[in-house]
C-alpha cells in the first residue's frame, strides 16, 4: 500500500476482478495466485484460454508457471533488478508509452538514468534469471493492448517490499497500463477484509479514508464528526455532541444526496470525552503510532505494557515467533477477542469470545474495493458477541458514550466521514455491493480507478534501487528460506485446521528442497529433517521436488507444531514496516534416529 499512495495516491486495486479475464497480458509476480487467491486465478486462467498472453516472476514453480508463456525464477529478494530490467528493455526498444507518460506522469528522466545499468545480463547475475527470458517478458507486456499486473506478499514481504510496488507502479505507468479496462496494477489482499480495515483507519499513520493523523484539518473534522473538545466553526470548546453546523464541517457529503437523514447524525458516538478514567479526550493524536510488528518490539522494552489484539495470531503469524512470545509475555495486560483459543490468545490475561461470521451482520470490503454485505445465519454461540459490540461495551466501560444499535448505523457514521464512502449503505449493498469510491447515494460505485487522474495529479515515477536483503548465505547458513500459504490451509490455520475435510489433505508440516541440495545432506522425500536460522530451528518432512532453485528451500506457515515463523527474519522494511518473511539465510540436516 505505501508503495501505491506514493505512486499514485491510492493504494488499492486500480481495477476489478472480472476484468482480468479481459486481459491481452498479465504479469503475476509474488502471487502463488491459484493456492492463494483461486477465484482471481481463474480470471487469469480464463483470459489465458482466450489467447492473452501470462507472465509469471516467482522463487517457485507454483501452478500459474505452468499455464504462461515464460516463467521468471527469481532468487527471492531480487525482484527490484527484474522489474527494472524489465523496464530498460521496454524503454531500449521503444515500447514505452510516451503521450501517457507526457500526459500523466512525472519523473520520467530520472527514472530513465537510474535503469541504465540495469540491463538484462546485469539482472541476470544477481536474481540468476536468464537475460533472454526477462527480454521475452518485457516483449509480451509492453506490446500487449491491455496489460494487468497482479501482486502479492512474495514482493513485499521483504525489507525492500516498498520498492518492488513502486517498482510494478513505474513499469504501469511506462505502458500507459493504467486508467483503463483490464489493465491496472492489482495488490491482491490475504485476508477478506483487509481493504476495509485499511479503509476505516486500521492503520498506525491514517484516519479513516487515509486521512493522515499529521494532518490538522482532517483532524479537526474527525474531532468534530466524534464530539471531541474542539473549536470548529466557532463552537464551543467544551462541545459534546454534533449539531447540523458541526456536522456540515465534519461531512464530506454535503449535496442533498447525503445519507445524513437528520440534524441529530447517526454519529453515535458523539458527547465522549472519557469519564472517570483520567482527563477527557481533548484531541486526536497528531503523530502517528506504531505498526503491529513495531509493538513487539515495544513490548519487548516496556514501552507497551497493555495490548488488545483481535482476530490475529502472532505467535504463528508474525517473524521471529520466539520474540513475539516473550514480549508478548513481558506485558502487564494482555486481552484477546478471537473465536477460538488460539496459540496467542493462550498467552491473554482475558480472552473475549468473538461471533464468527456466521454468526454476525455487517460488511467485508474485498481486495477489488467491492462493500458487501454480511448477513446473520445463526445466533452467536454461547457467550461470543460480535466485534463492534465488543468494541462498543469495552468503550463504555472506559468512559466513552458508544451507542450504535447495529452495524448499519455504523455504516451511516463513516458515510458521513469517509469520502470515498459517502454513498454507501446497507440498503444500497444489496447482493452484489458496491465499489468505492461512491461518494454520493446516487452514485453506482468505481470498477475502474485513475481513468483521467490520479488522486495525487501526476503519476509519480519513482527511481527505485536494488538492496539486497537483510540476511545473506553464508559457508554454515548457505541456503535461502521463503515461506508461504497453499491452498489447503489458511494462515495460522486456528480455523482450518479443525476442519476433518480439509486435514485429511495437507495436515503436516514440510520443507520443499531442490533434488540437488537433498543429495548433498543425503536427504531422500519423505524423511524427517531439521530446518536452522539465525533464530531457531523446526523440524518437518522433506518433499525433494524442482519447485524451488537449487539454493532456496520452501516452507508453509500454518503449522503451530514446526512454526515456519520461528525462523524468520524480523527485519523491517524501513516504509511499510512490514517484516522479511520472504528471505532469510538457512540451513537443513537430516534428523538421524538413534539405533534401536
Amino acid at each position: 500500500m505505501t508503495g501505491l499512495v506514493t505512486s499514485f495516491g491510492s493504494g488499492a486495486m486500480t481495477n476489478s476482478i472480472d476484468e482480468i479475464a479481459g486481459a491481452d497480458a498479465i504479469l503475476i509476480i509474488g502471487s502463488n495466485t491459484t493456492e492463494a487467491h483461486p477465484v482471481l486465478a481463474l480470471q487469469a486462467k480464463a483470459a489465458r484460454k482466450r489467447g492473452a498472453r501470462l507472465i509469471t516472476i516467482d522463487p517457485r514453480r507454483i501452478e500459474m508457471a505452468d499455464f504462461s508463456d515464460v516463467w521468471l525464477q527469481p532468487l527471492p529478494g531480487t525482484n527490484v533488478p527484474v522489474l527494472n530490467a524489465i523496464m530498460k528493455v521496454i524503454l531500449d526498444e521503444g515500447l514505452h508509452d510516451h503521450e501517457f507518460i507526457e500526459a500523466r506522469t512525472e519523473g520520467f528522466e530520472e527514472l530513465k538514468d537510474s535503469l541504465e545499468g540495469y540491463t538484462p545480463e546485469y539482472a541476470e547475475s544477481v536474481s540468476g534469471v536468464p537475460a533472454e527470458k526477462i527480454r521475452q517478458a518485457a516483449r509480451l507486456y509492453a506490446e500487449a493492448e491491455k496489460g494487468s499486473i497482479l501482486y502479492a506478499m512474495g514482493i513485499t514481504q521483504h525489507t525492500h517490499g516498498t520498492e518492488a510496488v513502486l517498482a510494478v507502479a513505474n513499469l504501469a505507468m511506462l505502458t500507459g497500463n493504467l486508467g483503463r479496462e483490464s489493465v491496472g496494477v492489482n495488490p491482491l489482499r490475504g485476508q477478506n477484509n483487509v481493504q476495509g480495515a485499511c479503509d476505516m483507519g486500521c492503520l498506525y499513520n491514517v484516519l479513516p479514508g487515509y486521512a493522515p493523523v499529521t494532518d490538522e484539518a482532517a483532524r479537526r473534522r474527525f474531532e468534530a464528526a466524534w464530539g471531541i473538545s474542539v473549536n470548529v466553526a466557532g463552537a464551543d470548546a467544551s462541545v459534546t455532541g454534533v449539531d447540523e453546523t458541526v456536522l456540515a464541517a465534519a461531512s464530506p457529503v454535503k449535496d442533498a444526496a447525503s445519507p445524513v437523514k437528520d440534524a441529530a447524525s447517526p454519529v453515535k458516538c458523539a458527547a465522549s470525552p472519557v469519564m472517570g478514567v483520567g482527563a477527557p479526550v481533548t484531541a486526536l493524536p497528531d503523530q502517528p503510532g506504531l505498526t503491529a510488528t513495531e509493538m513487539m518490539g515495544a513490548a519487548h522494552s516496556g514501552l507497551i505494557e497493555a495490548l488488545l489484539i483481535m482476530g490475529e495470531n502472532p505467535v504463528l503469524s508474525d517473524a521471529d515467533s520466539h520474540h513475539v512470545v516473550e514480549s508478548l509475555k513481558r506485558l502487564k495486560f494482555l486481552a484477546v477477542i478471537d473465536i477460538f483459543l488460539t496459540e496467542t490468545a493462550q498467552l491473554a490475561e482475558v480472552v473475549l469470545p468473538a461471533a464468527s461470521f456466521a454468526e454476525k451482520s455487517g460488511s467485508f470490503t474485498n481486495t477489488e474495493r467491492r462493500v458487501q454485505l454480511v448477513r446473520q445465519a445463526i445466533r452467536p454461540v454461547g457467550d461470543s458477541r460480535p466485534d463492534w459490540q465488543i468494541l462498543q461495551e469495552i468503550g463504555r466501560r472506559l468512559g466513552l458514550t458508544m451507542a450504535y444499535a447495529s452495524p448499519a448505523e455504523i455504516m451511516e457514521e463513516v458515510a458521513t466521514v469517509v469520502p470515498s464512502y459517502g454513498g454507501i449503505s446497507h440498503d444500497r449493498l444489496g447482493d452484489q455491493g458496491l465499489q468505492w469510491p461512491c461518494p454520493t447515494r446516487d452514485h453506482p460505485g468505481t470498477k475502474c480507478l485513475h481513468k483521467h487522474k490520479f488522486p495525487r495529479g501526476r503519476g509519480r515515477l519513482s527511481v527505485v534501487h536494488y538492496r539486497p536483503s537483510a540476511e545473506s548465505t553464508d559457508e554454515y547458513y548457505p541456503l535461502i528460506l521463503t515461506t508461504g500459504r497453499i491452498l489447503y490451509q489458511y494462515h495460522t490455520g486456528s480455523m482450518t485446521r479443525r476442519s476433518g475435510g480439509l486435514k485429511s489433505h495437507h495436515n503436516e508440516p514440510y520443507v520443499e528442497i531442490h533434488p540437488s541440495a537433498a543429495i548433498r545432506q543425503g536427504i531422500h522425500d519423505g524423511d524427517l529433517v531439521r530446518i536452522i536460522t539465525r533464530r531457531g530451528q523446526v523440524e518437518a518432512k522433506a518433499r525433494v521436488a524442482n519447485r524451488t532453485g537449487p539454493k532456496v528451500l520452501f516452507m508453509p506457515f500454518h503449522y503451530a507444531e514446526a512454526a515456519a515463523n520461528i525462523l524468520t527474519n524480523p527485519a523491517l522494511d524501513p516504509l511499510s514496516k512490514i517484516p522479511e518473511f520472504k528471505a532469510c539465510a538457512a540451513r537443513v540436516e537430516k534428523v538421524e534416529h538413534p539405533a534401536t
